[in-house]
C-alpha cells in the first residue's frame, strides 16, 4: 500500500482533497498567487514545469494550512498530497534527500 494511499490521498474525489478542490476557486480569489493553475488538479504538473516559483505557491498553501494562519486541514492535505511523490522517492532511495532541496 503506497504512502498516499495510507494517507487517504491517492483519490481527488474523496475526503479532503474533494475538499479541497471544492477550496480551491476561493483559495485563489484570496490568494492570487495560487491562480497559476485554473483547477487544484492541474498544481503538481506546474510546480514541476515551474520550479523557481514553485516555493511561493507551496508557501501560500502551507499558511493556508498552518493553525496560526488558515487552519485548514484540506490545505494540509493538499501540501502533504504534493510532497509525497518526493518523499517517496528518497524513502526508496531514488533520489536523496541533498537532491531535492533547491
Amino acid at each position: 500500500m503506497s504512502v498516499a494511499t495510507q494517507l487517504g490521498l491517492d483519490d481527488p474525489h474523496v475526503g479532503l482533497l474533494a475538499a479541497a478542490h471544492s477550496s480551491w476557486s476561493a483559495w485563489v480569489a484570496e490568494h492570487e498567487g495560487l491562480g497559476v493553475v485554473a483547477d487544484l488538479a492541474e498544481l503538481p504538473a506546474w510546480l514541476t514545469s515551474h520550479p523557481g516559483e514553485r516555493n511561493a505557491v507551496l508557501k501560500v498553501i502551507a499558511g493556508l494550512a498552518s493553525p496560526q494562519d488558515g487552519d485548514d486541514v484540506a490545505a494540509a492535505a493538499v501540501l502533504a498530497w504534493l510532497l509525497v511523490p518526493g518523499a517517496s522517492l528518497v524513502a526508496a532511495g531514488k533520489l536523496t534527500a541533498r537532491a531535492a532541496v533547491d
